[in-house]
């Protein structure tokens, strides 16, 4: 979103609409909060009180509460090792049975709204404070414990969102990444500017590099990775694969070599993720250390029904090597860009060459023990990057 966008404030009587309702409602406030733009009263990061400032959105889509009773159902179903064939059999007919009620009603009924908006309006303005809370713009949205996200419907002929869940995720990873632009972003300018030069000087190449390796970038990538589980949407599609996938494709949000950034009046891009950041431990990270570290630290949160041993590791890491091969598959049918930019078809020899290639190297991996990938740079197959993220979750929630 342009800068000036985010400056357009948001005042009482905006139309609201939440991605899993039916229908849009209006945003209020009782007594303001002591400034008016554009003849009503400004609104506040605190401004999200159901009943209050937000009504109902018609009937709820969200599954959230299907899939809480789905997980305390098959807790409170599960086998023990004292129990004989008939109980064991009891709970299984009994989770079936019960899995199966909730899934029809799931696809069948919507609820009712009932908003749920426990934490303030996120992507606010933090410079301009209104009764000590950060004053909403346009671009802030709300989250609902059910699923659900909540925005402001765009004005001024501006399009509605394709698909606004995925957009506030997208918004808040650039949050991330501006908090490491402030403080190293002419750092990491002249070091890729001198990076991209064979004649650089080499000693100061040397000192930028330093500078970036005492940043320890996994600390706020496990913060990043907390928020992202906790967040309602996310909770609310857990163990859903294709959704997952939809997050961490090729360019999806959570794609972090692949957010490119462009220095201003130059052609060099970077991704503030793939910079030498330091791990604080000693060591730095390149690559796509970063956005595969995180693919396990989400994953082991996600995906639930593998249960948490090595079948949940196991799922992650071949699901990983899986979409890297259809990844390179489809790279093997593209030709070569001209000067122009043009993409130029690929002879059919080459395409079937190249894809056979892949698909062996494909095996290989997944023969040796490294699940369809291939070693980086630094000697780590993305599994085992994937993997340190699953080991990080597990230890920072003590399984």
């Amino acid at each position: 979103m342009a800068e000036e966008d985010k400056k357009k404030y948001a005042v009482h009587g905006m139309i609201v609409k939440c991605s899993q309702g039916t229908m849009e409602n209006y945003i209020n406030t009782v007594h303001g909060h002591g400034v008016v733009y554009q003849d009503q009263p400004l609104l506040n990061a605190n401004d999200h009180q159901p009943q209050i400032n937000l009504t109902h959105f018609g009937e709820c889509k969200a599954n959230a509460q299907y899939e809480k009773a789905k997980e305390a159902l098959n807790r409170a179903t599960q086998s023990k090792e004292d129990d004989n064939f008939f109980e064991s059999a009891g709970k299984t007919a009994l989770r079936v049975i019960g899995n199966l009620s909730l899934t029809t009603r799931e696809f069948l009924w919507m609820d009712k709204c009932e908003i749920d908006t426990p934490t303030p309006w996120l992507l606010v303005n933090e410079t301009y404070m209104l009764d000590g809370a950060p004053a909403l713009t346009l671009r802030s949205k709300c989250t609902c414990r059910r699923g659900g996200v909540i925005y402001f419907v765009p004005v001024d002929g501006e399009a509605e969102p394709e698909d606004v869940e995925k957009e506030f995720l997208d918004e808040r990873v650039k949050e991330y990444e501006e908090k490491i632009l402030e403080q190293y972003g002419a750092i990491i300018e002249e070091y890729m500017v001198l990076a991209e030069n064979s004649e650089a000087n080499a000693e100061r190449l040397k000192v930028l590099k330093q500078k970036l390796a005492e940043f320890n970038i996994m600390k706020l990538l496990q913060q990043l990775g907390n928020e992202i589980n906790e967040m309602p949407t996310i909770q609310n599609n857990k163990n859903n694969p294709f959704y997952f996938v939809d997050l961490v494709n090729t360019n999806a949000p959570l794609d972090l070599k692949n957010r490119k950034r462009t220095i201003s009046n130059t052609n060099i891009s970077y991704s503030v993720w793939s910079l030498p950041w330091g791990d604080g431990s000693g060591n730095t990270i390149t690559g796509d250390y970063a956005g595969n570290w995180l693919f396990g630290y989400m994953g082991a949160e996600y995906f639930t029904v593998f249960g948490d041993g090595d079948g949940e590791d196991n799922f992650l890491k071949s699901g990983a090597g899986g979409a890297q091969l259809l990844s390179n598959l489809k790279g093997d049918l593209k030709g070569e860009v001209d000067e122009n930019g043009n993409q130029q078809s690929k002879p059919i020899g080459e395409i079937v060459q190249d894809g056979a290639q892949t698909v062996g190297t494909y095996i290989g991996s997944v023969l040796t023990g490294n699940y369809g990938d291939t070693l980086n740079g630094e000697g780590k197959s993305d599994s085992q990057m994937i993997q340190e993220g699953i080991d990080a979750y597990k230890k920072a929630h003590q399984q």
